[in-house]
């Protein structure tokens, strides 16, 4: 979002207009959106798909939380990525699907630390549909690179600062429909 703020021409962090910082959790709504209902699609068939993506896009919680600029609307997208390229390529026996699936275990555990559900749930999948060891270890080593970049970045900034942060970030109410309305 700041990345996108200095790109729109903003210069100073209390001067950023609502319309510059809203257009990013809002992409990230329409690509979870579209994920939803494709994971919906292959899983359940067209009309629980059509259901669930009714339902995403019109409740009131749903809706009001996607246009605010949270690390949750990143996670969102990077789920259910996850988890539709699950239901596509378990079948099949390339590596790179579960390479990509790993990054994007990275990549949520990079965005909150409650990123490693993710790679629990798609592990704990892949052990169900009894995938292979070898599929499971491509998973579990773009997951481990993403815990280890999160260590790292936050052990060459400030490590005790860091995990302050993390711990605090984890144990508040700050989100949720009491602070939004």
């Amino acid at each position: 979002v700041g990345a996108w703020a200095v790109l729109s021409g903003e210069t100073a962090f209390e001067a950023v207009k609502l319309a510059t910082i809203r257009i990013i959790p809002i992409m990230l709504s329409i690509l979870s959106a579209v994920f939803l209902y494709l994971l919906a699609k292959n899983e359940y068939g067209e009309k629980i798909a059509r259901w669930s993506l009714a339902i995403f896009a019109t409740a009131t919680i749903i809706v009001v939380n996607n246009r605010v600029a949270v690390a949750e609307s990143l996670f969102t997208s990077i789920v259910l990525i996850a988890l539709w390229m699950l239901t596509v390529n378990t079948k099949k026996s390339h590596r790179w699907p579960y390479i990509t699936i790993g990054l994007l275990c990275a990549a949520a555990i990079l965005t909150k630390v409650l990123g490693l559900v993710v790679w629990l749930s798609v592990v704990a999948i892949l052990w169900l549909r009894r995938s292979s060891v070898r599929n499971i270890v491509y998973v579990t080593i773009g997951a481990l690179l993403g815990g280890a970049a999160f260590y790292l970045y936050g052990a060459v900034f400030d490590e005790k600062l860091f995990w302050a942060i993390q711990s605090y970030q984890g144990t508040n109410r700050v989100l949720g429909p009491n602070t939004i309305w």
